[in-house]
């Protein structure tokens, strides 16, 4: 705007400017950001003093438009050539100007504490500004990263948006699902679920107004832009005047979890119907499950043993079976097996014996016990039977033994005595064979006796230095050195595994000829141990290796080591001889795993 005539106009306008402009650079010196000329409201100016804001009743309506933006002495300037007497110069433009100035710098002080303020809204504001761009850039790269699929619709059921994991899960964009009537239409294919989520929706959908949360989510099998088939569960929560669903997807949990439960399914199915008592007591004693052998055994329904005390409702009290159990529990150890009996609905003992299992949390703490249980009842009432009978057979037999050898005593004694008063020479060889044979039929008699022993007897544990000690002791060999490095070694065998060192050692004594040592050490092949015998005597030939342990073979009567071998089978232990001929015997007995175990210290 020119104002370059209204100077030839108003002489005192000079005067006015540099008034206006004393007044000016006296503000802006205090006021370095804003200044505000308001004479009922005021003006707010710029830096450079431009006016943004004007009190029009200062001014005729047309000019207000064109003084926004200009400088505020020129608007002073304009102040006074629109006044009403624009037409004469006003005499009292002195006077008007001092007041101007005195109102200007009365409102100073108030300039000082509006620009603090206005100073304080811009740092505010420009604060708040960077604050909201960066929770914005927060919120964009958590919806952008997140796991969880995100759709927000509106109260129209529009789509306003979806974040990229839908895109990444499903391969749809928002062109492919502008609205929820789509949206359901697409993930669900199946008619009858399309039904179902329009009416579970219209349900929802009045939700968004009264701001109510879905607790519970969804769960839906959706198809996949390319036609795959995912599970998810679907969160619904009003979110201001949209509704925020999240789409979780659960598709490889579900996925196991149905594993789980088919095999879950199939354990328990299987336990149902196998042909074993299986029982889970807690801590306390209580039964947590019983399968359908177990009710079959004991006569109740599965609603009888739940929660039931097992121990005083289905064990005898004379066995005590309940403090075996709590020591068990405290020690959180339990034996791998243990035999004890049940009592049934009807009073009836069974015996069963048990595989049990301690059951432990992740943290190791116990909570119970699985048992797995044979009845074995009739193997016990066989047994019995069996033990009976070879009692009763053991005893005919040692009574025929008593009486077959006193008779052969009597025809000892009888040929004995021919054979000192016949001196035919014919005669004393015939009655010499025939002591020769009675002393024979004596040894098989004395053989029957230890026989009949083998497997009557439980099989138990035998330290081998032990055993081989007291057999060397009572065989009394003082001409022959005899060394045993088995150490601590122990091994699973017969009672009559005595039995075997025995004959050893004189199998060696009859046939070794000059034997000077015997030795017992050990050695180990894989997981068995092997239990080597050598002596230096004559040893034994290649093709008679095997036929030393048949019954009658050899120069005697050939029962010594038939006897060796079928004591140790009885234990799944086995003999063989593997010596050189000439250098002496080597018999070699191997122990498998199970059968033999280590004591406190190892032999050489």
């Amino acid at each position: 705007m020119d104002f370059v005539p209204y100077l030839s106009i108003f002489p005192d306008l000079l005067l006015v400017f540099i008034l206006i402009a004393g007044i000016m650079y006296r503000t802006s010196e205090k006021q370095k950001r804003y200044a505000i000329i308001i004479g009922s409201i005021g003006c707010l100016t710029l830096f450079s003093g431009s006016i943004i804001r004007w009190n029009t009743d200062l001014l005729y309506t047309g000019l207000s438009a064109h003084i926004i933006g200009e400088l505020l002495i020129f608007c002073a300037i304009l102040l006074l050539i629109t006044s009403k007497q624009a037409s004469e110069p006003d005499k009292n433009l002195g006077m008007k100007i001092s007041e101007l100035e005195r109102q200007v710098l009365e409102k100073s002080e108030a300039l000082d504490m509006t620009n603090i303020l206005l100073k304080n809204e811009l740092e505010v504001r420009t604060s708040f500004e960077a604050d909201l761009q960066e929770s914005e850039e927060k919120f964009r790269t958590i919806t952008e990263n997140t796991p969880l699929g995100m759709i927000l619709v509106n109260k129209d059921n529009s789509i306003a948006y979806i974040n990229p994991q839908v895109t990444r899960s499903l391969g749809f964009i928002l062109d492919d699902i502008p609205d929820m009537q789509t949206v359901i239409r697409v993930f669900l294919p199946d008619p009858s679920d399309q039904e179902d989520a329009f009416h579970m929706w219209q349900d929802l959908a009045w939700k968004i107004d009264r701001q109510i949360q879905e607790p519970e989510p969804h769960v839906y099998q959706i198809s996949a832009k390319d036609g795959s088939q995912r599970t998810f569960e679907l969160y619904f929560a009003p979110y201001g005047k949209v509704m925020l669903i999240l789409l979780h997807d659960i598709t490889i949990r579900k996925k196991a979890q149905d594993e789980l439960r088919e095999s879950e399914r199939r354990y328990r199915e299987m336990i149902e119907k196998i042909p074993l008592i299986v029982v889970i007591l807690d801590r306390d004693g209580k039964v947590v499950f019983g399968n359908n052998h177990l009710l079959k055994v004991i006569g109740c329904d599965k609603d009888e043993i739940l929660g039931a005390d097992w121990f005083s409702s289905f064990t005898p009290p004379e066995e005590h079976v309940r403090d075996t159990f709590v020591q068990y529990i405290q020690e959180e150890k339990v034996p791998p097996q243990l035999e004890n009996s049940i009592v049934s609905k009807d009073n009836q003992k069974h015996s069963v014996l048990w595989t049990n299992l301690v059951l432990q949390e992740t943290d190791g703490r116990t909570t119970g016990i699985i048992s797995l249980g044979t009845d074995i009842t009739e193997r016990i009432q066989r047994e019995k039977a069996i033990q009976l009978a070879n009692k009763k057979l053991n005893i005919l037999s040692s009574i025929s033994r008593h009486d077959i050898a006193n008779t052969l005593t009597e025809i000892f004694l009888t040929l004995e005595l021919a054979q000192d008063t016949i001196e035919d020479t014919a005669s004393q060889e015939l009655i010499r064979e025939t002591l020769d044979g009675l002393r024979i039929i004596r040894h098989q008699i004395e053989f029957s006796r230890y026989y009949q022993d083998i497997g009557v007897h439980a099989p138990e544990w035998f330290e081998l230095d032990t055993i081989i000690t007291l057999v060397v002791r009572e065989m009394a060999l003082p001409d022959i050195t005899i060394t045993i490095e088995t150490g601590k070694v122990m091994v699973y065998s017969d009672p009559l595994i005595q039995k075997v060192f025995f004959n050893l050692i004189d199998n060696t004594i009859r046939h070794g000829k000059q034997v000077t040592v015997i030795s017992f050490t050990l050695m180990y092949e894989g997981s068995d141990l092997i239990i080597v015998y050598r002596d230096d005597g004559a040893g034994i030939s290649s093709d008679e290796k095997e036929k030393i342990f048949e019954k009658g073979f050899g120069k005697h009567t050939g029962m010594g080591l038939f006897l060796i071998r079928d004591i140790l089978a009885i234990t799944g232990l086995s003999i063989r001889e593997c010596g050189t001929p000439g250098t002496g015997a080597r018999f070699e007995i191997r122990v498998p795993k199970g059968a033999w175990r280590a004591g406190v210290e190892m032999g050489g």
